[in-house]
């Protein structure tokens, strides 16, 4: 039949106008509209063109949602994108996370209720500059996530949560049907103030751990200060687990017993997972040797952004190594849990890292539920690994 050029021209006519005009406004309007038997529909245009059309036309009415709109250029998600919760001055980012992402249902239509109209949505473990903006674009975005979980029975699973006013937080885990545990994360959201989000900040684990290296790399770039006079500390003792970040990296880092003074604000049986490592760190002594590892003369972590969490506190940071202003700084998201007697009991770091954008990609293709090559050890496994290599 290839052989018959009338065949050709009408085959080629056939795949440009479904295939690729009318089968990608049926799917962009499927994410939009949440319309189900979304593959089905698409199979049935790609082979056979109108019957798909059909088809696609009455799951939308059985559906409920409604005939598809004409597929003009303004037809696109922003029409669907559910309105904004009134604006409440007093609302607080605990309420907002939990109402967008932990007690509903996590999807684009819940998270976005929750988003001011010049939201950003910035996740510093894809490519730099790769930042979505504005409730329209960041509604496409959720909701072709949302789609790609559906298919493949890939979910985000909340583990620790970190209250506060203007900012608040949560570390995560995702999962799948078969309740393999993947990528690790941490979430923090910082608000308006008409109580709306106006910042999402996610960071996921990078897939190599380049471990001991990181720390040789910092020392090899990291220039020392020249003449910088020793930094005096006005010891005070903190509340909560927002006053001891800001304690820790805005008044005692830079002083000569940093590592002391952290220490007093440890439990004894400290879980500090630093995702640059296979394993956490478990315990003071563990804790201290790593502290000391990462002692870098002209090494700073700059805190930007940090929620006022009593019980947990999540902030984002970027480390200044003392170059010139034109090198790139890394990026990062922390978050600290404490125990009842206000000792910090729980650590997670994650750095921006250069290999995550590119093998994140390939892990999402080859596992996109879990977004990791193979699936990651529980928690209670990897503090028993790290008692082993102890």
């Amino acid at each position: 039949m290839l052989q018959n050029p009338n065949f050709v021209g009408e085959e080629w006519t056939h795949v440009l106008t479904w295939d690729l005009f009318v089968g990608r406004f049926v799917y962009l309007d499927a994410l939009a509209r949440d319309v189900p038997f979304l593959r089905a529909c698409l199979i049935l245009i790609n082979f056979t063109g109108p019957p798909g059309m059909l088809a696609y036309a009455l799951a939308c009415v059985v559906s409920g949602k409604g005939l598809p709109p004409p597929p003009t250029s303004t037809t696109t998600f922003a029409a669907s994108v559910p309105v904004a919760v009134a604006a409440d001055s007093t609302r607080t980012a605990t309420e907002c996370a939990r109402g967008a992402f932990i007690d509903g249902s996590g999807k684009a239509a819940d998270i976005i209720r929750y988003c001011a109209e010049d939201v950003v949505w910035d996740d510093i473990s894809l490519v730099s500059g790769e930042v979505v903006r504005g409730r329209n674009e960041v509604f496409a975005k959720l909701t072709s996530e949302d789609a790609k979980d559906a298919s493949c029975g890939g979910r985000i699973v909340v583990e620790r949560v970190a209250d506060g006013t203007k900012m608040a937080g949560f570390t995560f885990h995702r999962t799948n049907d078969a309740n393999e545990r993947g990528v690790r994360g941490t979430l923090c959201v910082e608000l308006n103030d008409q109580g709306l989000i106006s910042k999402v900040t996610v960071a996921t684990e990078p897939l190599i751990k380049p471990g001991d290296a990181t720390a040789k790399l910092l020392k090899a770039v990291a220039k020392p200060p020249e003449n910088a006079a020793p930094k005096v500390l006005a010891s005070r003792t903190p509340a909560g687990a927002s006053d001891i970040v800001k304690y820790l990296w805005l008044e005692v880092q830079g002083c000569d017993d940093f590592k002391g003074e952290a220490l007093r604000y440890f439990t004894d049986d400290i879980l500090y997972e630093d995702v640059n490592f296979d394993v956490p760190f478990v315990g003071q002594s563990q804790v201290k040797n790593f502290l000391e590892e990462f002692d870098i003369p002209g090494l700073k972590f700059n805190p930007l952004s940090i929620s006022d969490g009593q019980d947990a506190c999540c902030f984002t940071w970027e480390v200044d190594l003392n170059m010139d202003a034109s090198s790139t700084k890394v990026r990062g998201v922390s978050f600290y849990q404490a125990d009842s007697s206000g000792k910090i009991r729980y650590i997670r770091d994650i750095p921006g890292s250069a290999s995550t954008p590119v093998l994140g990609k390939l892990a999402r293709a080859m596992n996109p539920s879990l977004r990791t090559f193979s699936p990651t050890p529980t928690e209670s496994e990897l503090v028993e690994a790290a008692g082993a290599s102890k």
